[in-house]
């Protein structure tokens, strides 16, 4: 958040210019479901700037949804005050333009002077998971139907196998033996989440997928509320 904004809590959003880089992003997704779900935000009167190409390109997108001017980005409308919030990463602010080489080089230098809505994250990401079962996922197998069709065995065959894949990470994760910073962050989750910090199947899954569907529907990127049967194989 930029300092001067006037945002001190959730609410306070309403009005206020928010970057994403781009209004279907999973990223921004989540975000906007939490802040409407949890915080009662009114998504419908933040501002949303992005500079990026969505993911659907035949997506429709809400009238408070605003494209960056060709020449500038949400890393420079933040340097420049434009912004009074915005996601940071490779979701908001912490690249400048469309995907490419030296995206996360290029740009303005941001405000050193910034702060974070909710500094308290790490607790607030525990307490929501306890309350609700909510773990945000990002990606998915999916496979054609016709495909599916053609090969009635091969969906069990690939759950089955990157089960059998996961499996000695895993051990590795609870050994302690495993390295790198995935690593990190998966044994940080699991004190969240418990043993599997990576959980596969509908049922696994099903609190995060029904939420995201909620989201979704919700922010006018799905039609109609689905059931996760409808899209995922109860495995």
């Amino acid at each position: 958040m930029r300092p001067g904004a006037g945002i001190e809590a959730p609410k306070d959003l309403e009005g206020k210019n928010f970057g994403v880089r781009a209004y279907s992003v999973t990223t921004g997704v989540w975000k906007r479901g939490l802040l409407q779900n949890e915080y009662g935000v009114d998504i419908d009167k933040v501002n949303w700037w992005v500079d990026d190409e969505e993911h659907v390109a035949a997506l429709k997108l809400p009238a408070n949804v605003r494209h960056v001017a060709e020449d500038s980005s949400l890393v420079a409308m933040m340097a420049e005050g434009k912004l009074d919030a915005a996601c940071t990463g490779d979701a908001g602010i912490g690249r400048a333009g469309k995907p490419g080489a030296g995206w996360n080089e290029s740009g303005p230098a941001l405000p050193d002077d910034l702060r974070q809505l909710f500094p308290n994250a790490a607790e607030l990401d525990r307490e929501v998971y306890a309350r609700n079962g909510v773990y945000p996922i990002h990606g998915t197998l999916a496979i054609k139907e016709e495909v599916l069709q053609a090969n009635p065995g091969l969906a069990r065959s690939l759950y089955d196998a990157f089960v059998e894949a996961k499996a000695p990470y895993l051990e590795a994760l609870r050994a302690g033996t495993a390295t790198g910073k995935q690593a990190e962050k998966d044994r940080k989750l699991m004190q969240i989440v418990g043993d599997d910090p990576l959980p596969y199947g509908l049922e696994a899954n099903r609190a995060s997928i029904e939420a995201l569907i909620r989201y979704g529907h919700q922010q006018g990127l799905i039609p109609r509320p689905y059931k996760a049967e409808d899209m995922f194989l109860p495995f």
